[in-house]
């Protein structure tokens, strides 16, 4: 980690400069030790990037594999059950017997686990494609949302501490770009107010992601509390560049790292804690879906081999004794 003393000299010593000898500024150095940005960060956001595709792929391969079964289970039970009710007629027609209960119990019991099949899938279908679409893709615009805003925050204080280097640019550069990544679209002002009127079309970023693809209730409310908090984070951010441009270094440093209402570290803190209400809002129903989807399912995979053995009892215990009769 580098120091830099008022002059711009990088100093081995936190108190007073290696090279310079002049008194390192407490506020700089408390700012040098939380700004840190990430070299891995470009990195980690395209893995992150190719996780997300890689998973979007597969939940749609899920569903089509899942729509298969149901249309393969539908079939094999529709023809067991035409077949069944076709004994049943063959039947009444050669033994003049109208009712054979335990092929009766057969068909009915097939035609019932069909229906039942169709309600689990359909069901348990509804409840991955909202937690995927409705919750997940909330909750990974929302982490996303979360790493970027920390990593800005990191450039607004390294931009204080390169005070008067060259790279004093590059991080209020680099503190532009991941603002625009969390909001874009619209000047954050008129993006309240299209939120607050239920238009959120034009509203851009990550955080427009999330406005865009609400859901759950109370949703709405913590996520324009995100956005309202977010607003009020760059405001405070504008003021701190504009003490730095006409040399009010120490104002903009007690800005940058002040705890009271009205400072930067204030104003983030209440931006994370709406955008970590938000989350916790999806994060429960997507539990929830998720929870609700496995425990549909979870009958499935025995209940298919069980359904099919009582069938074939049934059927035999029906067709048994015709099959007597006609013994010598």
């Amino acid at each position: 980690m580098e120091l830099r003393c008022p002059k711009g000299h990088i100093s081995t010593d936190p108190d007073y400069c290696s090279e310079c000898g002049s008194k390192m500024s407490g506020a700089t150095s408390t700012i040098a030790a939380v700004a840190v940005t990430a070299p891995e960060m470009p990195a980690a956001a395209a893995l992150d990037d190719a996780n997300f595709r890689h998973l979007t792929a597969s939940y749609d391969g899920h569903r089509a594999n899942r729509t298969n079964a149901l249309v393969e289970l539908l079939l094999g039970s529709g023809v067991l059950c035409a077949l069944l009710i076709g004994v049943q007629l063959q039947l009444t027609r050669r033994t003049r017997r109208v009712i054979n209960l335990p092929l009766l119990g057969a068909t009915l019991l097939l035609a019932g686990f069909a229906v039942y099949a169709v309600y689990v899938f359909v069901t348990a279908n509804e409840q991955l494609r909202a937690a995927k679409q409705n919750s997940f893709d909330s909750i990974h615009a929302l982490w996303k949302a979360r790493a970027v805003a920390y990593d800005a925050n990191a450039e607004e204080s390294l931009y204080l501490l390169e005070h008067g280097t060259p790279q004093q640019q590059r991080h209020e550069d680099a503190f532009i770009q991941k603002s625009a990544q969390l909001l874009s679209g619209l000047p954050a002002a008129q993006a309240i107010a299209e939120a607050t009127a239920g238009r959120t079309q034009r509203i851009k970023g990550l955080i427009g992601d999330e406005l865009n693809n609400i859901t759950y209730p109370g949703e709405r409310e913590a996520a324009s509390e995100m956005l309202r908090t977010f607003a009020g984070y760059l405001d405070i951010d504008r003021q701190i560049r504009d003490f730095e441009r006409a040399g009010r270094h120490d104002q903009a440093l007690a800005l940058d790292i002040g705890t009271a209402p009205g400072e930067s570290d204030w104003a983030f803190e209440r931006f994370d804690k709406a955008l970590g209400s938000t989350l916790a809002i999806n994060q429960k129903y997507f539990e929830a879906q998720v929870e609700r989807a496995s425990s549909l399912l979870a009958a499935m995979p025995w209940a298919v081999p069980a359904v099919a053995l009582l069938v074939a009892l049934l059927a035999w215990l029906g067709l048994q004794p015709r099959i007597n009769e006609y013994r010598f």
